[in-house]
C-alpha cells in the first residue's frame, strides 16, 4: 500500500498506522537501536501532507511511551525542494535530514548539459540561485524556525 493511499482519520487504516508503527519499534527493540530516519518523498497532495504530519505525531506519542532510559531519536528524511509541512513535522520529530545530494544529474532534463558536483554548496548563478545546500538549508531555517533540527545528508 502506498504511504499517500493511507488516510490515518479513516478506521479501516487505524490497523496500517499501528503496523508501521510497531515495524518500527520492533525494528529500534530488536536491534537495540536508539532512533529512526524516516523518508518522506514525493508527497505530493495536501492528503499526503496531512497523513504524514500525523503519522509523526502518533510515532512520537507511541515512542516516547515506551520504556527506554533515554528516548528514542525521530528523524524526518526530507527531499531538498521546500516541504511545505516542514514546520508541522519538526514539532515532532527530533531532527529534519534534508536531501542535499541531488540538485544535478543527467537524468534531469533541465540539468542535463551541467557539469559539476551533484550537491553544490552555494551559487552565484541566478538561474541555478535555489539549487544548492546553502540556499536550501536557510530555506528550512526559515520555514520551521528550528536550524539547531536540520541535518544534512552528505553522500560520499
Amino acid at each position: 500500500m502506498e504511504f499517500s493511499q493511507v488516510n490515518f482519520h479513516v478506521k479501516k487504516y487505524a490497523k496500517c498506522e499501528r503496523n508501521y508503527i510497531f515495524a518500527i519499534f520492533s525494528l529500534l527493540a530488536e536491534h537495540n537501536l536508539d532512533g529512526v530516519d524516516v523518508q518522506c518523498r514525493w508527497l505530493k497532495t495536501k492528503t499526503d501532507m496531512d497523513n504524514v504530519n500525523l503519522f509523526f505525531e502518533e510515532l512520537k506519542r507511541h515512542l516516547t511511551k515506551m520504556e527506554k532510559k533515554a528516548p528514542f531519536i525521530i528523524s524526518a528524511f526530507l527531499p531538498h525542494q521546500l516541504s511545505k509541512n516542514a514546520r508541522e513535522i519538526s514539532m515532532h520529530v527530533d531532527f529534519l535530514t534534508i536531501e542535499t545530494s541531488n540538485f544535478y544529474g543527467s537524468w534531469f532534463k533541465e540539468n542535463a548539459h551541467l557539469t559539476g558536483p551533484a550537491s553544490p554548496l552555494y551559487s552565484r548563478k541566478a538561474v541555478l540561485i535555489k539549487k544548492n545546500i546553502d540556499y536550501v538549508m536557510k530555506e528550512y531555517s526559515c520555514l520551521t524556525g528550528q536550524p539547531n533540527k536540520l541535518n544534512i545528508l552528505v553522500e560520499l
